[in-house]
């Protein structure tokens, strides 16, 4: 009987040894011991779960940024320029921002804006001249998977400098002169301008008035309104009135040199004017030559001279 029951205990430990690699513990320790066939499913035959799946983790690569709108150490940078960053991937836009994305060098106020990897910061106001500013993207910007930038994003761009264009308030004021015809030696009048500025805005209003033999209109004197607007270094002086005038376009560069036309004239007579001249700090020049549609004897133009002074 002894050498039987001896004979099943260890019947019993060669199975636990083979099917639980030689562990076999009582319930106390909440381990089935009970055989049974394996499977792959990490459960027992008994029904009890002996282990948990684990599932790969996801996007873990932390987004950069590739290129930048000016590039690093652009200079001549237009001062109307917006600023721009490229990722390396698709971001999540409520991470772009003016917190995450800036411009300093000295106060930037702006706008961000996002869309196919691209942020673009655009500036309230234009960029100071000739100054450098520094772009910084933080590691608050995250991308769809929510990992930030590894480390802030810095560069930096200098402006363009400041060309010396015509400050239009130096000729604010009364102007008089005379226009002077000279194809026929026959016709000399009055002129007149009123020029009033605006220095803040660097615009300007130009009257001019020119007694109506050179545009043979029936009224006598014919005034003329014009605007005028610094561009970079030159004043664009423009004024409409099929009325009276017709159409003007004027160019004063930084040297005061006078470009430009007036066309759709409205004279029977007058098919367009074009001109060239200086404008000083005390006179203004302008050579006209009045083109005819119906030419009067041998010429179709009429050439004169519009001088004007500024008066004290």
């Amino acid at each position: 009987m002894k050498t039987y029951l001896k004979s099943v205990l260890v019947f019993i430990l060669f199975v636990c040894f083979v099917n639980f690699g030689g562990v076999c513990t009582n319930s106390d320790n909440n381990t089935n011991t009970t055989a049974g066939p394996s499977n792959n499913d990490d459960t027992t035959t008994a029904g009890t779960t002996t282990a948990d799946t684990t599932v790969a983790g996801g996007d873990t690569t932390a987004p950069a940024v590739v290129s930048t709108v000016p590039t690093t150490g652009a200079t001549n940078v237009a001062v109307n320029s917006p600023v721009s960053v490229t990722f390396s991937e698709d971001m999540n836009p409520q991470t772009i921002n003016t917190t995450t994305f800036t411009v300093t060098g000295s106060t930037v106020p702006g706008t961000v804006t996002y869309s196919n990897k691209v942020a673009t910061f655009t500036p309230t106001n234009n960029l100071d001249y000739n100054k450098t500013y520094t772009g910084t993207v933080t590691t608050g910007a995250t991308d769809t998977a929510g990992n930030p930038i590894a480390n802030n994003h810095t560069w930096q761009f200098t402006t363009a400098q400041q060309q010396q264009g015509l400050n239009m308030a130096n000729y604010a004021g009364t102007w008089l002169g005379s226009w002077a015809e000279s194809t026929y030696g026959m016709f000399t009048d009055s002129a007149s301008a009123v020029i009033t500025v605006n220095s803040q805005s660097q615009t300007a209003q130009i009257v001019l008035d020119v007694n109506g033999i050179i545009f043979n209109l029936p009224s006598d004197p014919v005034p003329v309104t014009l605007n005028g607007a610094s561009s970079g270094t030159n004043v664009t002086v423009t004024g409409t009135d099929p009325i009276t005038f017709g159409n003007v376009s004027m160019t004063i560069n930084s040297a005061g040199n006078i470009t430009g036309t007036m066309t759709n004239v409205p004279s029977p007579d007058v098919n367009r004017l074009e001109f060239t001249g200086t404008i000083t700090a005390q006179t203004i020049v302008l050579n006209i030559t009045v083109f005819l549609d119906i030419p009067q004897g041998p010429v179709n133009t009429i050439v004169g001279t519009l001088t004007l002074n500024l008066q004290p």
